[in-house]
């Protein structure tokens, strides 16, 4: 079997070691129909195992380290204690909880919630980012307005210092034409 369940019949990815029936029964030291028969006992008392894809008899079950542990109690109260299986899985399921399912769903739906706030304040920082980001165009808009007004205004002085040369120079030229009868 793979590290991950690939084959599973959810939407969430588990990353934890998954045994099948007969790899638990070689586990514990049991008959594949005792694990099959303590599997159905655990069900029915609506204990949740990982399945794999499939309709009906098609789903497998996968078991995970606390389906092991499970089971292994199961048959520890079974060999050391005159209870029946069904006592046997009240214990057990009073002991553990009705499956490792919904352990993992839980925790799936803290870590949602972990990550929608983390997405929430993430998103946030983009915010102001883009805020920042835009109050900085801004400004380089302004800056480059005023670069502009000072480029126009330095081009008007030229052209204003060069017709005052120019009138000097003709006011010159006039007064030496005088002076000289040109």
């Amino acid at each position: 079997m793979s590290d991950t369940y690939d084959d599973i019949d959810s939407n969430t990815e588990y990353t934890e070691r998954a045994y099948q029936t007969r790899e638990i029964a070689t586990m514990l030291d049991m008959a594949v129909p005792t694990v099959r028969k303590y599997s159905q006992s655990l069900e029915r008392a609506g204990y949740e195992f990982i399945k794999t894809k499939g309709t009906g008899k098609q789903q497998a079950r996968l078991f995970i380290e606390k389906d092991v542990s499970v089971l292994r109690y199961l048959k520890q109260l079974r060999e050391n204690s005159n209870t029946t299986v069904d006592e046997a899985v009240s214990i057990v399921i009073d002991k553990f909880g009705k499956g490792a399912i919904q352990a993992i769903r839980h925790s799936d739906t803290v870590e949602s919630e972990q990550h929608d706030k983390q997405y929430n304040e993430l998103l946030g920082l983009i915010q102001k980012q883009n805020e920042m980001i835009q109050g900085l165009y801004d400004r380089l808009d302004k800056r480059d307005q005023n670069i502009m007004q000072l480029m126009n205004d330095m081009s008007e002085q030229k052209q204003i210092a060069a017709t005052e040369e120019d009138n000097e120079s003709k006011k010159e030229k006039g007064f030496l034409a005088k002076l000289f009868g040109k």
